[in-house]
């Protein structure tokens, strides 16, 4: 953050009208400023003013830009936030290893998105989660997921095998396999179902470590 505590913002993105979405949505809410916008990971890679968040389309060029774009943005100490326009574990698995901090969609409501970024601007490592619209309906307990459980159950409950996790984040298969049977035995202490993957989607779920959407995937 700057020294007034302002969250700054940069935005890549070859569509110049998410760009201005992005911006106007962003700037001046929550104490963010969008201090920078870039239509392609050239215009990034000249970029040498400092900025807390970079929001990144994870598509573009085809993905090609979205490692570049993360390893530019860590360069300048900052973390990244992935705008999707759709929920596939293949995305999702494509962005964590690409060093992202998150990802958000673009179906989710406008004051998730501030909240992503202000998310990722506390955290800007690799703490990786899923942004979510949806309200819950009734309070649930909580779990008390750590940091690290929270990252495993992103990528597990979305379809991601457990080689493929620890490939990711760069765990053991067996420690990932581990984490798994804790995330599992602290919902069941909490109430909670969580003794298939869809019990632990639709945990994820609650709890916004996944979008919405995930659940027709798990079906």
């Amino acid at each position: 953050m700057s020294d007034e505590g302002v969250v700054r913002v940069a935005v890549l993105d070859a569509r110049a009208v998410v760009r201005a979405g992005v911006g106007a949505l962003l700037d001046g809410r929550d104490g963010i400023a969008v201090v920078g916008s870039f239509a392609s990971g050239a215009q990034l890679r000249s970029w040498a003013r400092p900025f807390d968040v970079l929001v990144v389309d994870p598509a573009l060029d085809g993905g090609q830009a979205l490692a570049p774009a993360v390893a530019r943005a860590t360069a300048l100490g900052a973390g990244v936030l992935a705008l999707a326009d759709a929920h596939s574990s293949a995305l999702i698995r494509a962005v964590a290893a690409a060093g992202a901090s998150g990802v958000v969609l673009q179906t989710a409501e406008p004051g998730v998105l501030a909240d992503a970024v202000l998310g990722v601007a506390r955290y800007p490592g690799p703490m990786f989660r899923v942004w979510t619209g949806a309200a819950e309906a009734q309070p649930v307990p909580d779990a008390g997921l750590n940091r690290g459980e929270r990252q495993v159950l992103a990528l597990y409950a979305s379809g991601v095998k457990a080689e493929a996790v620890a490939r990711t984040i760069g765990l053991s298969a067996s420690t990932v396999t581990t984490y798994v049977s804790r995330i599992r035995r602290k919902y069941e202490r909490a109430g909670r179902a969580a003794s298939s993957r869809v019990d632990l989607y639709r945990r994820a779920v609650e709890d916004g470590v996944l979008a919405g959407e995930a659940l027709a995937a798990a079906g």
